[in-house]
């Protein structure tokens, strides 16, 4: 066997064990937390929906959701920039914009609620607003700099914004909410809150956005529980019952929801979704988890991850089906933590930034009677090649990107001139062997 022979065999045995064995490790990893203080006054549900992301290992993003929260008794702040070396939080754009809100002025940050990054590296900020102020999603580049302003709708002080998802391949944004003022109490024990989804086409005109009810009972009150975090669901007894988790299929043709107060998950395509106007148990497609989900979000290769309040676990979904309908839960993997001192309390988001999904976590305790401590911690999972939703999408139809094609094409040709050269060094073994 000549040097080439060699070269060749070692390339395959390589290309076997990158195909074979990646470095996706099944372990949940625990990253850093950081500390929240704040009174009575300050204490509200949206102290669980702040959210983390990573633009990249140097920019770290975190949102605070409310109004009335003053970071080291100087400023208040409600969208920052965190150093990644001692994990202080920087205003970010700039002061004007996250200045405590007067009533009377609308042109700055009244309370992010969420925010998500596009494929551009462009940072979308959602505000919820206010009595007086439209709820608004913002369009900024990764420097800072204001692109656009969408006035979503105008808030009477009843919508309360959970979550959202960016579908910029055909400018739509999917918002999940609940009306805290318009409820039911069943039975006198269960209270059923209007929830559901506002639809939004991101375009220059000002067209008021869509409001989607979800009112049927079938699709929220599945399985009643109790949280890992008990000491969350007793100051906030009916958060359980208000939160949908969302998430979007990478092409934008199906949106995935799960209440917190179900075990079922559900999906819609999003055509449907925008033409109409209360979504009934006849109108989604449906599957049993086994456990209560508070976050999830897919991936660029068509994965859905979510969490299992319950089992303390995230769940791999798999790969959406042909229809586009729903996944198939039969596949589902477990992740364990790797260290077992470690406990995801209540976690609220995720996200994925380059084959690393963060999983955000929050835990809330009492210091004493007025004031109260929330520890937000992140964790991380590998999961190897994956990106965002927002990027390409790779997933859904056994969609590949270039660079899958260019190793499997690779591979192949190397497999095909392998045998070629095999066949014929054997036959001309056989010839020799034959004179001989």
């Amino acid at each position: 066997m000549n040097i080439t022979q060699k070269f060749i065999y070692i390339l395959i045995i390589f290309l076997i064990f990158e195909f074979s064995f990646s470095d996706d490790d099944p372990k949940i990893k625990f990253l850093f937390d950081f500390n929240e203080t704040f009174n009575n006054d300050n204490l509200s549900e949206n102290l669980l929906l702040g959210n983390v992301k990573f633009l990249d290992d140097d920019n770290i993003f975190y949102n605070f959701p409310r109004n009335n929260y003053t970071m080291n008794n100087t400023k208040t702040i409600t969208f920052a920039k965190i150093n990644v070396t001692d994990y202080k939080f920087y205003s970010w754009p700039d002061d004007d914009w996250n200045r405590f809100p007067h009533d009377d002025n609308c042109s700055i940050f009244i309370s992010i609620i969420a925010f998500e990054f596009d494929d551009n590296n462009n940072i979308y900020l959602l505000d919820e607003g206010n009595v007086i102020c439209p709820i608004k999603l913002y369009k900024f580049n990764s420097k800072g700099d204001l692109r656009e302003v969408y006035t979503i709708h105008n808030n009477t002080g009843n919508i309360n914004i959970i979550d959202f998802v960016l579908d910029n391949k055909n400018d739509y944004v999917y918002i999940s909410y609940y009306n805290n003022n318009n409820y039911k109490i069943i039975d006198n024990i269960n209270i059923e809150y209007e929830e559901g989804f506002i639809v939004k086409k991101l375009d220059k005109n000002n067209e008021e956005a869509k409001f989607v009810l979800l009112n049927d009972t079938k699709l929220k009150f599945d399985e009643k529980y109790r949280l890992s975090n008990l000491y969350i669901e007793d100051i906030f007894p009916n958060i359980t019952k208000k939160v949908i988790s969302i998430s979007l299929s990478c092409d934008g043709e199906v949106l995935f929801f799960s209440p917190i107060s179900s075990r079922m998950i559900y999906s819609i395509k999003t055509k449907k979704l925008r033409k109409i106007k209360q979504i009934n148990i006849d109108d989604v497609n449906e599957s049993y988890k086994n456990d209560a989900s508070s976050a999830m979000i897919s991936s660029n290769l068509g994965n859905l991850y979510l969490n299992g309040l319950e089992n303390n676990v995230i769940y791999i979904a798999g790969q959406i089906d042909k229809d586009l309908a729903i996944f198939d839960y039969k596949g589902v993997d477990k992740r364990k933590m790797e260290d077992n001192n470690k406990i995801m309390n209540w976690p609220t988001k995720m996200s994925i930034n380059d084959g690393i999904l963060y999983i955000i976590c929050k835990n809330i305790t009492k210091e004493n009677n007025d004031t109260f401590n929330l520890k937000t911690e992140i964790f991380k999972l590998s999961i190897y090649k994956e990106k965002s939703y927002v990027y390409k999408c790779a997933g859904i139809g056994q969609k590949w990107d270039w660079e899958t094609y260019v190793v499997w094409i690779l591979f192949i040709s190397i497999v095909i001139f392998v045998l070629v050269f095999v066949f014929i060094g054997n036959k001309e073994d056989k010839v020799i062997n034959k004179k001989d």
